[in-house]
């Protein structure tokens, strides 16, 4: 019974590693970058005029 329960115990262990080793990190080999990278240009917004609302009379009761 005591070695059932190590050898569970052992074969969790080690199926929860494996399980965390295998989803970490990037997938194939590791690389160097050679050169900066190209600074990302970001599109300049133009403020559009927003259209005038309408002005409403004051009703007068």
């Amino acid at each position: 019974m005591l070695k059932r329960l190590v050898f569970l115990t052992l074969t969790c262990a080690l199926a929860s590693a494996a399980g965390l080793l295998v989803g970490c990190g990037q997938k194939g080999p590791l690389y160097l970058p050679t050169s900066e990278p190209a600074p990302v240009e970001t599109p300049v917004q133009t403020t559009a005029e927003k259209p005038e609302k309408p002005e409403q009379k004051a009703s007068t009761e």
